[in-house]
């Protein structure tokens, strides 16, 4: 069954035609561009519950659901053995990838580092990692996973190290949630985006914020600081409001931010208030389909904000056309 532990689905396109290109001719360049693409990679694989676990939280949950596992429960990867008794830890780009006779208890969304981590921990019998074994199946062996791990290792310990305070630390997870994530999964699929997003309000939103933190010491945050408003502003315009937490608002973080979705035309649109170093000054920005922050002036008093949105995608028609 499908419960994939995953806050948004990763975008792995462009390694899939890597991989294919990989599998038709394994040279050298076509090598370098599957680690380069697996890099930075998130990836799915399969995994079980051990013997005897509760598995009273899956029961609850819907196909295609994202659960929280809960704290003590750790999922098992599913392990592929080939005719040479081989093991290999899978990994997939895509759900799609993974067969549907194959059991499995939940999904996980893994990184690639990650993956090779338990590749190469002592005691590991794995062999390699297996890429999509049902479809390219390229193998990455255990030999070429240590030296990329050398490099990864010698890249981090170069990397200048910034120590960020707790109120800094959250002002950062904050403001990439309101200029990248949101906007990025709006834009990915506005349709699905805004209909959970209805459906699930608030609490949606902010189970968002608190997976964008780690489980220690968590979010600051709680459903009750959030607030939404849907309006069908328009027959083919539905316009989504949400008020953010003004608790540790600091400038450049968002007050509330508008999610529009046209559903003829399948186009999304992201609006931003934020706050300036000015305490009783708010700017308006929005966000386009390539992630690019546009600025959009002064914001209007509140009571305007939805009809200079409204004119601002009007605009917008009217160049396109």
């Amino acid at each position: 069954m499908d419960h994939t532990n995953a806050a948004k689905m990763p975008d792995n396109t462009k390694l899939e035609e890597v991989l294919e290109a990989y599998a038709k001719e394994q040279n050298k360049d076509n090598l370098s561009a599957v680690l380069n693409g697996l890099r930075y990679a998130h990836l799915f694989v399969p995994a079980v519950f051990p013997e005897g676990t509760d598995l009273t939280f899956l029961k609850e949950a819907k196909q295609g659901e994202r659960i929280a596992i809960p704290q003590g429960i750790t999922p098992l990867p599913s392990i592929l053995k080939n005719n040479k008794e081989e093991q290999y830890l899978p990994l997939y780009t895509r759900k799609e990838e993974i067969p549907k006779d194959q059991k499995f208890h939940t999904i996980l969304e893994v990184t690639f580092r990650g993956s090779y981590m338990t590749v190469l921990k002592e005691g590991s019998k794995l062999e390699g990692l297996a890429l999509n074994p049902f479809h390219e199946n390229v193998l990455v062996k255990k030999a070429l996973l240590e030296k990329l791990k050398a490099q990864d290792d010698k890249m981090l310990e170069n990397k200048k190290v910034v120590k960020l305070n707790a109120a800094q630390y959250h002002a950062l997870v904050r403001r990439n949630m309101e200029l990248k994530t949101i906007p990025h999964m709006l834009f990915t699929d506005g349709d699905k985006f805004t209909r959970d997003l209805c459906e699930g309000k608030e609490a949606f939103v902010c189970e968002l914020y608190r997976s964008a933190f780690p489980k220690e010491p968590g979010a600051p945050y709680e459903t009750s600081d959030f607030d939404f408003m849907a309006l069908n502003v328009r027959k083919d315009l539905l316009l989504i409001r949400v008020d953010l937490p003004e608790k540790g608002l600091v400038p450049g973080l968002c007050h509330r931010v508008y999610l529009a979705w046209n559903e003829q035309a399948k186009k999304a649109y992201y609006f931003t208030i934020e706050q300036t170093p000015k305490k009783e000054e708010r700017a308006m920005g929005r966000v386009d389909e390539s992630g690019k922050r546009i600025d959009c002036g002064a914001a209007p008093v509140e009571g305007a904000e939805i009809q200079r949105i409204l004119d601002l995608i009007d605009e917008e028609k009217t160049e396109t056309n």
